[in-house]
């Protein structure tokens, strides 16, 4: 008599299996890597110009419960103003003489450079952006009737940019803009 021996059950993947799966993944993953880039692109920017319109809006608070002039300008270190590109960061700081000078005291506030992949330009070549203690704008040494920042992921597509928009009477709005260019 022969003894009926138990078959032994097959455990685990066959390598046939496992390369499919992995083909899977690598399509999905292809499929939703331009998707996933365009939504950081897109949370940059938001981010960014949520910051910039923060900061418009503190240095305004600041200038009304001071009851002094208060600025925001473009500042590499943190500390002191520097030049009119917006992208490299920017202080907010008491400036009495609305001069963009400040006062000789440490910045208020300070917020980093964009992030990467990320634009910020002004339509304008604008130093500083000074609120007097009435909440009023003055817009640079020319005083300008209105300044708009542009926040863009890089690449853009239409609809990915943002732009924040600082009027003389001191109120800033942010909207999201249509050309990438």
């Amino acid at each position: 008599m022969n003894p009926i021996r138990p078959t032994r059950s097959l455990q685990g993947f066959g390598l046939i299996e496992v390369i499919i799966v992995v083909a899977i993944i690598a399509i999905t993953a292809a499929l939703a890597l331009p998707s996933y880039s365009r939504t950081m692109g897109r949370a940059r920017t938001t981010t960014t110009t949520n910051s910039l319109l923060n900061a418009v809006n503190d240095a305004r608070s600041e200038a009304l419960v001071r009851r002094k002039g208060v600025s925001i300008c473009p500042s590499t270190d943190g500390n002191t103003c520097a030049g009119t590109d917006w992208s490299v960061g920017w202080i907010v700081l008491q400036d009495s003489g609305a001069n963009g000078a400040g006062d000789g005291k440490p910045a208020l506030r300070a917020w980093p450079a964009v992030p990467p992949n990320t634009t910020l330009t002004a339509s304008t070549a604008v130093a500083y952006i000074n609120f007097s203690r009435m909440g009023t704008a003055k817009i640079g040494a020319t005083g300008a009737s209105n300044v708009s920042f542009t926040s863009k992921p890089t690449p853009c597509v239409a609809g990915d940019a943002r732009q924040v928009t600082v009027k003389s009477y001191g109120r800033a709005s942010v909207a999201p803009t249509t050309p990438c260019t």
